[in-house]
Parts: C-alpha cells; structure tokens; sequence
C-alpha cells in the first residue's frame, strides 16, 4: 500500500476495532475479578464454619484464582495502553499530512539563538524542521535527532551509510509506530541516563567481599531454622514427645534484629543506588522491550545490521539482560513496601541480595548499558526520518559525492509549505568562492528560498530525504544570517549583534570553506555605508573560498557579477503590479530585480498618498 493516506486510514480503523475487542475483555475480566474476590470469600467463610479443611482449600483456590485474574488484567490493561498509543499516532500522521503539526513536539527547549544556523533556519521551535520531522518515542531518540539537526555528519560514507538505513526503516511503517509507541509509554523524565551513569559509577562494594555472598545465606539460613526449632515442637503431635527440647522464641528473634542491623550497616549506600537504579526499573524494562523490536526486526542496511549484532554481550541478548535489570531494579526498589523493608530484609537480608546481585550485573554489562541505551536512541532516529520518507513518497534522497563542493538541485521546495502551494525552483553552485546574489522586492520569497535551500541542506546531511526532484551536492557546513536580534539584557544594539554574527562567519571560513546564507546585511546603517560594507563584506566571502547566497534590497550589489564573473551571480525574484494589485509567481530567475514595491504597498495602506 503506496499511498501513506490509505494506510494510515486503513490500518487505524483495524486498530480501532482491536481496541474494541480488547476493552470489552479488559471490562470482563474486572467484573471476573470482583466475582471471584467476593464469591470466594463468601464460600470460604461458610465452609470455614463447618469445615477448618474445606474452607482453608476454597480461600486458597479463590486467592490463586484472584492473582490470576490480576495478572491476565494487569496484561490486557498494558496491551490496551500500547494500542490507545498506535491509534493516537495513527490520527496524529493523518493530521500531518494535512501538513496540521500543531499536536507534535515543538523542540522550544533546544532553541538557541547563538547556533550557527538553528534559529535562523527554525531548526527547533514552533512550526519547525523539529516539528515536521520528530517521530521519536524516547527522551535518547529525541534528544539524539535534535544533535543530529545540528551537528550533522559531514562524511560522505556516514551520510551514505545513513540514506540507506531510512530507506530501510521507511518500508516499514507499522514497526515504526509500534516502536515509537512503546517508547512513549515509558513516560520519561528525561533524566534516566544521567541517573544509571551515576549508578554505573558506584564503586563495587558487596560482590568484591566474599563474606557477603555467603553471609547472604547463612544467615537466611540459621534464621529459618532458629524459627522451625521454635514453631515445630509446638505442634499438637510433637508437643508432648519433645517436652522440655522446644526451642526459646527469642532465638529467631534476635538473628531477626540481628540481620536488620546489619542491613542498617548500609543503609545510605542502599537508598542511594536505589535512587538511581531502583526507580528507573519501569524504563529500563521498556528499553528491554524496544531492544527486543530491535533484535527481531528484518533489517537490510549493513548499518542497521551492525547495530543489531552489537545487541549481544557474552552470550545474551541485550534486551534479556536489560530486562533483567529492570526486574533486579524494581525487586530493589521493593524495600520501600514496609512489608519488604522490614519483614524480608530482617529474614532475607533482602537490601543486600538485592545489591549484590546488581553488582554482579554491572561486572557483567557496564560497558554495554549505555552504548545499548544509546542505540535505542540512534533506531529511534532512523524510524523517525524513515517515516518523514514514508509520509512523502515524492521526496528524494540526494546524491552524496565526493570532492570540493558542488550543490545542483531540481524543482527545490520547503518541506514545510504544502505541496498545492509551494512553489519550487532550480539552482546550483559548482565550486567553493561562489555566490548567488539576489535581489527582489518585498514578499517575493527571497527569504522563503534562502531557507528552502538551507533546510534541505540540513535534511540531505541527516540522510533524510530531501523536498526536490532531483539533488546532488558534496557535505559542507552551514553557517546562516538571517534573523538577527538586540538584546537589551547585554546591552547590545541590532547593529552590533549583525557585526558579530557576520564576524562568526568570517571566523568560520577561515577555518575552511562552509555553505554562507546572509539575508540582507546591514539594516542598521545608512544606505552608503551599508552598500560599501556589504560590497565589501562579499569581496571577502568569495576570497575566503565561502560558498551561498546573499539576499538583497540594493541592486547595486549586481555589479559584483561583474567584477566577479566566475564568482558572483545574479539571480532574483520579480513582483508585477497589474490594476493596483501586486503579483508574485515566487519563481527565481537570472538577473537583477527590475520592479519593487515599497511605495506602492505603503500607498496601498494610507501609510503616504497615491502619487
């Protein structure tokens, strides 16, 4: 099924009806469990009366069948979260390709003024690259495809490796959502990493002294036959034939205090470790789950392929032993049920066991835990970016060559505009020092494409597909000015905040070549200085061997196309005015800009009189 708009429609209606399904069991069986709970202690209560046998083997068979119907509820009822997730992302991606991206992640977290191109280019934020693309499930995946945004690979062979592993993941779009839901429910605070860092950094304590492990025994050991000693001999049969050879009560009693006292030995260790692993036993059982949709998943990309053989560390797969944390975590997290903190630790030591058995954990898989965990985040990556390529079959992968930078692209548009009214264009560069100066009026989209152009640039090092018909271009980075801002707390005017952005390009590009978006340089002078400065300013973007495209009001700048031929080019956006109405065809054509329209829309509004 090719048409995103039909599967999603398709396959939500099917998850609909399973939701039904599921729900009506979800209700049976709580109504199974109320039965059972009442029913059973309404029989065992009569049979009690005549019968101690009867009504001891009806509680029990009532109390198993009760923790029956528990568990087969407490699994409908998580069978039933994860598929209320699948539907909700089944309508969210109906909304999105009524390019409606209002329910989706902003990113407002990540937006930062001083990144060499995000806030210019709405990387993150409101109506966002982000926005449009975010697919991801896990606080890592998340965090992950924000870096990848901004900083993207720069190798050919990674960005390559990349392209392959989306289009992978994009023939697949119901293992993406039932990851990206799975995912979801984990419900992360976001500082699960840094939490199990610190754990993983907690020297080793109980399984480097071999007291421990056998102390973990002996003294369960000796309490239980301290307290058989005592309750045995009282028993009707052997109460008289052992007489006087019973057992004091107060021998259990005090290995009972005796075992607490040295669980409080440790007490701060304890609650320290089960702070950072303890509670993250939910999470770490999910990214068990994920690991195994990892694991299981047919993939065809040598880069996915390697990710997966890196899943398994001495003989386990990642996902059993992550789980198996998990389970050691949430047993560890148990002390602080009163019944666990004190009853099983004063007759099982069961802070220690429980730690110890971590620790042989750690000595195990520290080294893999992270690195696992990180992977989930990189899949989570490839699923998002394999969706965006689902979502829009029209959109292509580039063409990642090797060598000094080149850049020609076919019918071009924003991934973010519709595509009933986007308008699309051709363009190119051939080589580093080369500039498209353009001019327009007004409104003609002299902005829309300088970031048309810097968006997909971003897209196409991701490895995501690209809004165009075609695109060829070499990696290079991206540095933009275009939404400059003052900023009253550091006391700093519009003006100076452009210098020292146009001063960060300059810096940039003597460190080597880098793709230079500028959108009208130097607002904040007079017209002749401003001229000159820009004049200038271009002179030596193309000495330094920068590569992009300026976007201008004054078309005097057109004369560098002279001065530069092999360097400077001229391009530009037209607006014609037809019976007092202004019109824009938004199409990039060679040549300096003849009409603008200034006057004429100041006319428009009363601002001056008609001339």
């Amino acid at each position: 099924m090719s048409n995103p708009q039909e599967f999603y429609q398709t396959h939500l209606q099917q998850h609909q009806k399973d939701y039904e399904v599921l729900n009506r069991t979800y209700n049976t069986i709580s109504w199974s469990r109320a039965i059972v709970f009442f029913v059973g202690a309404g029989l065992s209560y009569l049979l009690f009366i005549n019968s101690f046998s009867l009504g001891m083997l009806m509680s029990v068979v009532a109390l198993f069948g009760f923790l029956y119907l528990i568990k087969k509820h407490t699994e409908i009822s998580s069978r039933r979260d994860q598929l209320k997730r699948v539907i909700a992302l089944h309508e969210k991606e109906l909304e999105a390709l009524a390019f409606n991206f209002s329910s989706f992640d902003e990113g407002k977290d990540f937006i930062d003024p001083q990144h060499a191109y995000s806030y210019d280019l709405d990387i993150v934020g409101r109506a966002s690259l982000f926005q449009y693309i975010n697919r991801t499930g896990t606080d890592t995946g998340r965090q992950r495809l924000v870096q990848d945004l901004h900083y993207p690979p720069l190798e050919v062979s990674a960005i390559r490796e990349r392209q392959v592993a989306v289009q992978d993941m994009a023939r697949d779009p119901q293992w993406q959502i039932r990851f990206q839901a799975t995912g979801q429910g984990m419900e992360e605070s976001g500082k699960e990493r840094a939490s199990l860092q610190k754990w993983l950094d907690e020297p080793l304590f109980f399984s480097l002294n071999p007291w421990y492990g056998r102390l973990l025994w002996l003294l369960p050991g000796i309490f239980f036959v301290a307290l058989a000693a005592w309750l045995i001999p009282d028993l009707p049969p052997l109460r008289e034939a052992l007489g006087p050879y019973r057992a004091p009560g107060w021998v259990p009693g005090l290995i009972f205090f005796f075992n607490l006292g040295v669980i409080g030995q440790h007490l701060k260790r304890t609650a320290r470790q089960q702070l950072q692993v303890g509670k993250q036993s939910r999470v770490l059982k999910a990214y068990g789950e994920l690991l195994a949709q990892m694991e299981m998943r047919s993939s065809e990309a040598e880069l996915l392929t390697r990710q997966q053989q890196a899943l398994e560390s001495k003989g386990a797969k990642a996902s059993e032993a992550i789980q198996g944390l998990g389970e050691l975590a949430g047993l560890l997290d148990q002390r602080l049920n009163f019944l666990v903190g004190i009853f099983f630790n004063g007759m099982l030591l069961w802070d220690i066991r429980y730690m110890y058995k971590l620790e042989i954990w750690k000595q195990a898989y520290a080294e893999q835990l992270l690195p696992w965990i990180d992977l989930i985040g990189e899949w989570d990556v490839w699923q998002s970016l394999g969706r965006n390529c689902f979502n829009y079959p029209s959109h292509t992968f580039p063409k990642v060559e090797e060598g000094a930078f080149t850049l020609a692209t076919k019918e071009l548009g924003h991934p973010l505009l519709k595509a009933e009214t986007r308008v699309c264009n051709d363009m190119n560069l051939d080589k580093p020092g080369e500039f498209l100066v353009i001019t327009g009026a007004n409104m003609a989209g002299k902005s829309t494409f300088l970031r048309t152009v810097g968006t997909n640039l971003i897209l196409a090092h991701c490895g995501a597909a690209v809004c165009a018909a075609s695109y060829r271009f070499a990696p290079i980075s991206l540095i933009t000015s275009i939404r400059t801002h003052d900023s009253l707390e550091d006391n700093e005017s519009y003006f100076y905040a452009e210098l020292k952005q146009l001063k960060k390009i300059i810096d940039r590009l003597q460190e080597g070549t880098a793709f230079v978006i500028v959108d009208e340089m130097l607002r904040g002078t007079n017209s002749r200085d401003k001229q000159t400065g820009s004049r200038k300013f271009i002179e030596q973007l193309i000495q330094l061997k920068g590569v992009g495209m300026i976007a201008t009001h004054d078309l005097a700048l057109g004369e560098l196309a002279t001065e530069y031929p092999d360097y400077a080019r001229n391009k530009r956006f037209e607006v014609d005015i037809k019976e007092d109405h202004l019109h824009f065809d938004y199409k990039l054509q060679d040549g300096i800009s003849q009409n603008l329209n200034a006057t004429f829309l100041m006319e428009q509004m009363g601002i001056m009189p008609r001339s």
